[in-house]
């Protein structure tokens, strides 16, 4: 048993290593143990007095307390290098290789009274590894912890020097003792000094009576003065940055207040290295009371972090860059009218951005379960979306899926795209998809195929036809009177001629698709044209009530053969949808620097639903009761696209059941006197 703590600091003399203990008896009952020992052994307060307890213990191995009692019975000394043994690093346990020593020592009996237990972390560290920051942060923690232990202890052997001078007359053991503690010190601290500049770490005291700093090489280069080792700190800011030095004052003062704990701790820049550009220099350090409490001195450790900071700010580049992207990216899905979605990995929820609530017709804000998403889909791809998101979800197989859905307010079929993956957030796995509405689409596809299926029975039609008459009339040529040959032969020449006006439809929409369009303008009299088409109508329509006004007459700068293929495809048009017994008026108007005409007829008109899209292309109207007219969508297009191509507007206005009327304008290039072409039924 140890009698004394003269006793205690003789054994403890012995050691230098980081991490100490002493037993004093064979249950290895712990008589002293520093605040390293402790934070491996996980214990926070003081164990002097606990004995080592092996079932209540995480890293107190049953091995160590058998060799440690095995050295206390025998006498015989222990040492081990790279020891696994298990301790607390950071709060939690580690296996790390150890260097230690167990050393007895003995009475002139040969009996073991106490045994010294220290050891450190040899230069391997644990298995696992640690990344740089975690042992960066290590290391700084244990140099202070270090520097508080030779504090701690410089203050026991103050204090135990002062028990011996009560204690023991005997200044030859007095010397002795001081002597061991001088040198222990100094071993600590070349341990300190090491392990700082391993770190490149720059050491620095700050004094408060004369405002003076003291730091070692590392810091002087830090901060640009080379070969000085005092200054005053005013001279020392002079290499701070400008807007970084009252920050440093104000923490300096923070940590002078006793109240405070004393800590100190700053990032700040420093501009005065030479030819170097500016640096980041993180500085921690602890004032030093008296017993009054007057601050007298802060100590504190420096070191470069200018990498950190900027990878730190190329992190923080890289995430405003993301932001970016992802702002872009929704700004693109916005513009594009594109849902999203977000489903849940366990399939109970599933969020709607505004664009997909608007397609599947839900209210703004909702989610709902995943039976109620399926729900919306056509009853043929239930089944297939429902294995598709199994296989989403399990094999991590991604979805690109054509459905049809059913707007659950307006219960119109819509055709989107569905397309889905698995993402991983930092905390849970989702299915996250688009929905792209492709109704237009599929319907311009629809109608693509439709004009091709009606082009393919117009243009067989009179093909059929001419066919027809030229195999008559080569076969029976001369059975024939000239007269039939005669008609016959007309009959083909019609036929022919609907056939070339066909394939002149499809080439201008070609041209049209293609910018290929040319006009070929010149100034002419718009009446002239009228009244050669109101002729034309004489001979070919006898039997139509078809009346022409053009009380307005003018010139215009344009290309008339393509706006007398717009008048045309008007009046044929009001013809076709016209009964038999009706009337179809073709009248002239001037509006302003406008001038054009109008075509009415008493026909069965065009449905609102129907007036935004007659102009487009392929476009065209249902039929009533099944009746067939024949036509490909495209005439009306091809007007639109000249009369807009001559700087004019085209229109119709229309109440279903009471007929249209299609007007179209160009610009006037001069009104002329007005000759009144008013024929009345061409008749």
């Amino acid at each position: 048993m140890i009698l004394s703590d003269a006793v205690l600091l003789d054994i403890l003399s012995y050691s230098s290593s980081e991490a100490v203990a002493v037993y004093d008896n064979d249950d290895l009952r712990v008589r002293f143990v520093n605040k390293k020992m402790l934070s491996y052994w996980g214990r926070k307060e003081s164990s002097v007095g606990w004995v080592l307890d092996v079932e209540n213990e995480v890293v107190i191995s049953a091995s160590f307390v058998r060799k440690a009692k095995e050295v206390w019975r025998t006498g015989l000394p222990f040492i081990g290098n790279d020891m696994p043994m298990e301790l607390y690093l950071g709060g939690k346990v580690e296996t790390c290789y150890f260097d230690m020593e167990l050393r007895p020592f003995l009475d002139a009996a040969g009996n073991t009274y106490a045994l010294l237990h220290c050891g450190t972390i040899s230069a391997a560290v644990k298995r696992e590894g640690k990344d740089n920051g975690e042992i960066e942060k290590r290391v700084l923690e244990d140099l202070f912890d270090t520097t508080t232990d030779v504090a701690r202890l410089t203050q026991a052997n103050i204090e135990t020097i002062r028990s011996l001078f009560a204690n023991y007359e005997d200044e030859v053991q007095l010397k002795e003792m001081a002597k061991s503690i001088l040198s222990r010190i100094i071993v600590r601290e070349e341990q300190l000094d090491m392990a700082l500049k391993a770190a490149n770490f720059g050491t620095w005291t700050l004094y408060f009576d004369s405002n003076r700093l003291h730091w070692d090489e590392i810091t002087q280069s830090l901060l640009g003065f080379e070969g000085v080792e005092s200054l005053d700190v005013s001279v020392a800011m002079e290499a701070v940055v400008p807007n970084d030095r009252k920050s440093i004052a104000d923490i300096i003062e923070n940590a002078k207040r006793p109240g405070n704990g004393g800590e100190y701790e700053i990032l700040f820049r420093v501009n005065k290295v030479k030819a170097s550009p500016m640096r980041w220099i993180n500085s921690k350090g602890k004032v030093f009371f008296d017993q009054n409490g007057i601050p007298l001195w802060l100590i504190g450790v420096s070191r470069d972090v200018t990498d950190s900071m900027l990878q730190q700010e190329q992190i923080t580049t890289y995430h405003h860059i993301i932001a970016q992207k992802e702002k872009e990216l929704r700004m693109v899905i916005d513009a594009a009218g594109i849902g999203t979605f977000s489903i849940s990995k366990n399939m109970d929820e599933i969020w709607f951005n505004e664009h997909a609530q608007k397609q599947f017709g839900f209210e703004l804000g909702s989610s709902l379960g995943f039976k109620q998403f399926l729900s919306c889909f056509s009853d043929k791809y239930r089944k297939p979306l429902h294995e598709a998101f199994f296989q989403l979800v399990s094999n991590n197989v991604p979805m690109d899926m054509l459905c049809e859905i059913e707007n659950v307010e307006t219960k119109a079929g819509i055709w989107i795209r569905l397309v889905a993956i698995q993402y991983l957030d930092a905390k849970q796995t989702y299915i996250q998809g688009i929905l792209i509405d492709l109704t237009q689409a599929k319907e311009e596809m629809q109608r693509k195929l439709d004009f091709i299926s009606i082009a393919s029975h117009e243009l067989k039609t009179p093909l059929t036809t001419i066919l027809t008459f030229l195999q008559l009339l080569s076969k029976r040529y001369h059975q024939f009177e000239e007269s039939k040959k005669i008609e016959m032969l007309g009959q083909a020449l019609d036929q022919g001629g609907r056939m070339k006006n066909l394939i002149e439809g499809f080439l201008n929409v070609s041209k049209l698709q293609n910018g290929q369009l040319e006009l070929d303008k010149s100034v002419f009299n718009f009446c002239d044209l009228m009244e050669k088409i109101k002729a034309m109508y004489e001979v070919i329509q006898p039997n139509n009530k078809l009346y022409f006004n053009t009380s307005s007459c003018f010139l215009v700068n344009a290309d008339m053969h393509k706006v007398e293929g717009v008048i045309l495809n008007f009046i044929n048009n009001a013809i076709k949808y016209t009964p038999v017994e009706s009337s179809v008026y073709v009248t002239t108007f001037i509006e302003g620097a406008q001038c054009g005409i109008t075509v009415t007829d008493q026909g069965l008109g065009i449905p609102i639903k129907d007036q935004p899209y007659i102009f487009d292309k392929f476009y065209r109207v249902n039929q009533k009761r099944g009746e067939r007219i024949q036509g490909f969508g495209i005439g009306l297009y091809i007007s639109a696209e000249i009369v807009k191509q001559h700087g004019g507007q085209i229109g119709l206005r229309s109440t279903y059941g009471k007929g249209a009327e299609f007007w179209f304008s160009l610009p006037v290039h001069r009104v002329i006197d007005k000759i009144s072409y008013d024929v009345g039924d061409v008749n």
